[in-house]
């Protein structure tokens, strides 16, 4: 069986996806995007996205740890995979402590695509003696002439534990009082969620398409590739393939051919002629690739518990899927429908 996307130029997504950063990731109760993360969930459309719970630069996948590595599906720049992260986010919410997380505000700031979906938590400085929101970051982004982050910063005021690196330098470790979320702060964070996560979603039309002989260049945006990518696995009989899987390749190469070849599908019942190749290129986003992308929604689908992707003592994994998905699937099958061709006269 074979498929075609359907556009869809306000899909209302069943879920909200939210990507959190922060300074070094315990994954203990004490962690303050651990904290987030449970509050977050409390909602059960939102999918809370923490790559570090998940993933990790080692040369394999290891089933001690149950990290995958990022390696072996071929994601090795970590500016590519935070800002993938950050594209397919509903919002992304920074608990900005440390140069990293500066970093990442630069990032993500300096994305026109992102600047309404980031959310911004900073110590007090009385709490930690020292302003973690520098003069450079306070004009960069939000000037009051010229904003590039939209949301106000969100203060908070932690609980703190100094911790001794030598005799003359020390840094304060931060954590939510009681390693709750404060009621305020919630509030807060729930004003600058999106409300109604909506997104264009098109596959083929006369804008993201340059024909070239028979060749197709089509260019798509992340949410695009992202409710897509969904909606594949939404087809049963494709979560049955990549049940079969025992190497991280062979989803990702089972992924991108269905992505394309439907890509193809959709191609011909518009313009009523199927390209040879077609050749995908992400919207505005010159430094990204559609196989990497392909390759991060794979992680995206494991982190958010919609596919798992588990490590196994011989070098192999298991890909199995959860059941509770049955709604989600029905919202994202309307993005895709099998084809005949033999109805299309071929």
């Amino acid at each position: 069986m074979e498929y075609m996307f359907i556009n869809k130029p306000e899909f209302a997504e069943p879920i909200r996806v939210i990507f959190l950063c922060g300074i070094k990731f315990k994954d203990n109760e004490t962690d303050k995007r651990i904290v987030l993360k449970n509050y977050l969930e409390n909602d059960p459309k939102n999918k809370v996205l923490i790559l570090e719970k998940y993933f990790d630069f080692a040369f394999k996948n290891d089933s001690s740890t149950g990290l995958l590595s990022y390696y072996d599906a071929e994601l090795f720049n970590l500016h590519n995979i935070e800002s993938f992260a950050a594209l397919v986010a509903t919002n992304v919410i920074v608990i900005h402590e440390s140069l990293s997380t500066a970093g990442e505000l630069g990032v993500f700031g300096s994305n026109e695509a992102l600047r309404d979906r980031i959310i911004t938590l900073v110590p007090d400085q009385f709490s930690v003696e020292e302003e973690k929101l520098s003069s450079f970051l306070r004009l960069a982004f939000w000037n009051k002439k010229d904003r590039l982050i939209n949301n106000k910063v969100i203060r908070f005021y932690p609980t703190t534990n100094r911790s001794m690196v030598s005799e003359t330098h020390s840094f304060y470790e931060t954590s939510f009082d009681d390693n709750r979320l404060p009621p305020n702060i919630a509030r807060r964070i729930k004003s600058q969620l999106v409300k109604y996560p909506c997104s264009n979603v098109l596959a083929v039309n006369r804008e993201n398409v340059k024909n070239e002989k028979h060749s197709v260049g089509i260019w798509l945006n992340c949410d695009s590739i992202k409710n897509y990518l969904l909606a594949i696995l939404s087809v049963s009989e494709i979560r049955k393939k990549l049940r079969s899987c025992k190497k991280i390749y062979e989803i990702r190469s089972i992924l991108f051919n269905v992505f394309v070849e439907t890509l193809k599908n959709t191609y011909y019942s518009i313009n009523g002629e199927r390209p040879k190749t077609v050749a995908v290129h992400i919207e505005n986003q010159p430094g990204l690739t559609f196989d990497n992308a392909i390759s991060f929604m794979m992680y995206f689908c494991h982190a958010c518990g919609i596919m798992k992707i588990a490590c196994n003592d011989d070098d192999t994994i298991s890909v199995s899927f959860s059941k509770d998905l049955g709604s989600l699937w029905k919202e994202y099958s309307k993005l895709i429908n099998p084809i005949s061709f033999a109805k299309w006269g071929e």
